[in-house]
């Protein structure tokens, strides 16, 4: 199906978020109607998911570690993208 209402709308408050620290990610649509954001810097990457109900889960993983969780706030996405793109702590 296309993308939904709701993941465009939380899409559409994420990008402009993050579009400052990070480059474009790579697009995938997720089944149901989401999309998937994907970046990778060096050894660091990240997955943010808006599933078609509009909710986020993000991905990051080094070598060694990883971590999955629902993003709660729009706002973490941009400690997010500082972390996969500059190595920042979030």
């Amino acid at each position: 199906p296309p993308l939904s209402d709701a993941a465009r709308k939380r899409a559409a408050a994420i990008v402009p978020l993050i579009a400052d620290v990070i480059p474009l990610p790579h697009l995938a649509p997720v089944p149901g109607g989401g999309m998937q954001f994907e970046w990778s810097c060096g050894e660091r990457s990240l997955e943010l998911e808006i599933r078609p109900d509009g909710s986020v889960v993000y991905l990051r993983s080094q070598p060694g570690s990883f971590e999955e969780q629902t993003l709660r706030a729009d706002e973490v996405a941009h400690d997010l993208a500082d972390w996969v793109s500059h190595g920042q702590s979030s």
